[in-house]
């Protein structure tokens, strides 16, 4: 719709049900924020003059532009993509703050445990069939921040591989058991997409 907005006209595919030649590189699930998002799009004839001023104007008000380079690869956008880092904040429960030290050592431990761990396979059930994954083998990069309030950053590099990826809910279940804290998942960012 921004495009068009703009003045440009999306190109189709081809077939009995044609869709606009539009992919994003890493779709963002339902409540996560994304701050360096890429998204690869093929117009239907040249664009119009001063597309990017337009096309900036007529995105959503929670969304900023930031940059429209001409896409010069033989490969998609997605296709590319070979890792993400996020920034996710979870909330120790109230019960766990009696000593916020002790709780900012039992998290920076679960950190080191991580790093140093050579495996660490998670369960995850969706319609009544249970998958393992080894999350450990996606992720690079881990550490803990913070602590105001109950409140600590958990940042870290997660690979995307075509045999999968570890999406950000695993490794907060990893490092909850790790850690034997309960906590709760505030927010997720996901700061950088990373391309070959």
């Amino acid at each position: 719709r921004a495009v068009r907005r703009a003045g440009g006209r999306l190109a189709l595919s081809g077939g009995m049900r044609p869709k606009p030649l539009l992919s994003l590189a890493l779709p963002l699930a339902v409540g996560w924020e994304g701050l360096q998002e890429l998204c690869e799009f093929e117009l239907a004839g040249e664009p119009p003059p001063r597309f990017f001023e337009r096309l900036r104007s007529a995105v959503p008000g929670h969304v900023r532009l930031l940059s429209l380079d001409q896409y010069a690869w033989s490969r998609t956008l997605p296709a590319r993509v070979v890792g993400a880092v996020y920034e996710v904040g979870v909330r120790v429960k109230p019960r766990e703050l009696g000593a916020a030290a002790e709780t900012g050592r039992l998290l920076a431990e679960a950190a080191r445990r991580f790093e140093e761990i050579p495996a660490l396979v998670v369960e995850e059930r969706r319609q009544g069939r249970v998958r393992k994954i080894d999350v450990k083998r996606y992720v690079e990069e881990f550490r803990v921040e913070g602590g105001d309030g109950g409140l600590y950053t958990l940042t870290f590099r997660a690979a995307v591989t075509s045999s999968g990826t570890a999406r950000p809910e695993q490794i907060v279940k990893a490092v909850r058991a790790l850690s034997d804290l309960e906590f709760d998942i505030a927010q997720i960012t996901r700061t950088r997409i990373e391309l070959e």
